[in-house]
């Protein structure tokens, strides 16, 4: 597996002036969410396939091969997984903050709450759809192990 990388100038970047380094840093920021929604709405659309899901196994073994390319490579690996953890925590499925958000908005709207019985439905719902993203992500991270073990028991055999 080669190591993800992020669209964007590879050399070392040495701006030390703030008024420079800021602006820049909050461009470089926004062109790698932007990808990232890219890749989300290319997921629910159907362009790329739900095997590309992954977890955290995949994640530790592309943050060991940044590693390997050094301290830089690193951190920009782990921007990218924060950045990542956070649009997932604003996507509108009710038990993350981005569905409290919908729900205050609802509420808002209503200038009412909504039901005890209502939230409780909804919260079931979100937390179902939590759990069986994890569990593609897992799946999708266990099956890539087994095949690269059955791949290496048959070919030594």
């Amino acid at each position: 597996h080669a190591v993800a990388t992020l669209p964007g100038p590879r050399g070392l970047d040495r701006e030390r002036n703030p008024l420079i380094a800021i602006p820049r840093a909050v461009a470089m920021t926004g062109e790698n969410i932007v990808a990232m929604l890219d890749g989300l709405s290319r997921m629910f659309s159907g362009q790329v396939g739900l095997e590309q899901v992954r977890g955290p196994i995949t994640i530790v073994q592309f943050a060991r091969k940044s590693l390997d390319l050094g301290w830089q490579a690193y951190l920009t690996m782990m921007i990218f997984i924060s950045l990542n953890l956070g649009i997932l925590n604003l996507l509108p499925i009710p038990i993350l903050d981005g569905g409290q958000l919908v729900i205050h908005s609802i509420e808002g709207i209503k200038r009412a709450p909504i039901s005890l019985r209502t939230r409780e439905f909804v919260q079931q719902i979100g937390f179902v759809t939590l759990m069986l993203l994890m569990g593609l992500a897992f799946w999708n991270d266990l099956s890539a192990q087994w095949k690269k073990l059955v791949d290496w028991l048959s070919t030594g055999l």
